[in-house]
C-alpha cells in the first residue's frame, strides 16, 4: 500500500440482516461515516460472496485506491 493509498471497508449484506427499513438507514449511515472518515465503502450481497465473486469485485476498487 503506498503512502496516496486509500483505505477500503468491505462489508457483506445478507438479507437475513438488512431487509428491515431501519436497518437499511444504519447501513447508510454508516456508508456515510465512512466516507468522512477516509473510508472507500463497497458492499457485497451475501449470493456474490458464496458464488465467489469477491475477488472480480474488490480487486478494481482495490486497485484504484493504491493497493
Amino acid at each position: 500500500m503506498g503512502p496516496a493509498a486509500g483505505r477500503l471497508d468491505i462489508e457483506t449484506d445478507g438479507h437475513e440482516f438488512h431487509s428491515r427499513r431501519a436497518d437499511w438507514e444504519h447501513d447508510r449511515h454508516r456508508d456515510q461515516w465512512l466516507i468522512a472518515h477516509g473510508y472507500t465503502p463497497l458492499r457485497l450481497t451475501s449470493r456474490q460472496v458464496l458464488t465467489h465473486q469477491t475477488v472480480e469485485l474488490v480487486r478494481p476498487m482495490a486497485q484504484r485506491l493504491g493497493y
